[in-house]
């Protein structure tokens, strides 16, 4: 979760969801970008 914060801080993101249940192996992040209409994925 620490790596999860850091990242949000660092991109500087002003707000984010995230729903979780279980146990996590390939995790893949993403937003969506509202100009662009579509799902920008790291």
């Amino acid at each position: 979760m620490a790596s999860l914060t850091q990242y949000c801080i660092e991109q500087k993101l002003k707000g984010a969801f995230l729903k979780a249940i279980g146990a996590l192996e390939k995790v893949e992040l993403g937003y969506y970008e509202l100009e662009q209409k579509n799902y920008i994925r790291k």
